[in-house]
């Protein structure tokens, strides 16, 4: 499947049911997507799904950390 990869979706959850948290806020280990993404070794596009969108901004800052960190 990776060399068809373009893009992900990503949200936080506490692993029971499909919650859009913002990252950092379930238990997600984004830190394993993360490394995952820089292994392939190319530009993919990150989608991150929220219910409410006033945590956007905080979720963008959450990748940016965790993929810097990598």
């Amino acid at each position: 499947m990776e060399p068809f990869l373009e893009y992900i979706c990503i949200h936080d959850n506490h692993g029971e049911r499909d919650d859009h948290l913002p990252l950092g806020e379930g238990v997600i280990d984004f830190k394993k997507i993360a490394k995952y993404i820089k292994k392939l070794n190319r530009d993919i596009d990150i989608c991150i799904q929220l219910f409410d969108q006033s945590n956007i901004q905080k979720s963008i800052d959450k990748w940016i950390q965790i993929s810097n960190n990598v």
